[in-house]
């Protein structure tokens, strides 16, 4: 037992254990906290994440740990995928200790293995964790910061609608921020809410529409009602939904245009 702690140590924090974090950590083990709770508690740790490590070479360390060996190139690839798509290295931990590997060194070591507790929201399901991050690509041209991923993951498991959360991107102020024109932001939502470029006709349609008077939401929420975004929604697991027109220049197009002109 004190052998697999002093691993942890060793290849998670690259140094020898301070006494008193061992016999907390003998401690607990003997308490009947699971080898993976253990090992998760060093990959979330402060000490760990100031190591700046990459999401490959926080994979490679997971490996390491909780399989006792170096990673195959499709594994590699395949975990470092799922934590570019907005994972925490927690999901990874949790993956492995579910393996015979982890189950046999476990018993080498006389540790019980358990499961990783996934507390985060953008753990809980890697499809929709990937929906949102692409929100963060496309819409607002960045990676995603932790909670706010964790904030849309937790609304979007809650029940809240595809369309509704894509289009608290388009009205955010860190989007209107973008100086976006009217044609950019058509062909934003094209990429976000149907997955492809614009197609001429559709594109000067909808930038009409938004010439006329109507809003960013009111081209989300029509691309909402397609085929295409049901089908996107279904490839990512989220409930596709519409978008609640809170704007009264988005509840009659025409009589928007009669107003504007």
């Amino acid at each position: 037992m004190t052998g697999f702690v002093t691993r942890l140590y060793q290849i998670v924090l690259e140094r020898i254990p301070d006494e008193g974090g061992l016999n907390a950590h003998c401690a607990a083990l003997l308490s009947g906290v699971s080898a993976a709770e253990i090992a998760n508690g060093f990959f979330v740790s402060e000490e760990f994440i100031n190591r700046g490590l990459s999401d490959d070479e926080a994979v490679e360390i997971a490996y390491l740990t909780m399989l006792g060996r170096e990673p195959d190139a499709t594994g590699l690839d395949n975990w470092t995928s799922q934590m570019e798509k907005g994972c925490s290295i927690s999901y990874v931990v949790d993956g492995f200790a579910q393996s015979p590997e982890f189950k046999e060194l476990c018993a080498e070591w006389g540790v019980t293995p358990g499961r990783v507790d996934l507390v985060q929201p953008r753990d809980r399901n890697a499809k929709v964790t990937g929906f949102a991050v692409r929100l963060y690509k496309l819409v607002l041209n960045r990676s995603f910061d932790p909670d706010g991923l964790n904030a849309q993951c937790a609304a979007l498991l809650s029940g809240v609608s595809a369309a509704e959360i894509a289009n608290g991107f388009f009205v955010s102020e860190e989007f209107i921020n973008r100086g976006l024109s009217d044609d950019e932001a058509v062909e934003i939502a094209y990429l976000t809410m149907l997955g492809r470029e614009p197609d001429a006709t559709g594109l000067d349609n909808w930038t009409s529409q938004m010439e006329k008077g109507c809003s960013i939401s009111y081209v989300v929420d029509g691309f909402a009602q397609s085929p295409e975004f049901k089908e996107l929604c279904a490839e990512w697991g989220v409930t596709p939904g519409r978008v609640d027109l809170v704007q009264p220049r988005d509840r009659n197009a025409k009589v928007t245009g009669f107003a504007v002109r």
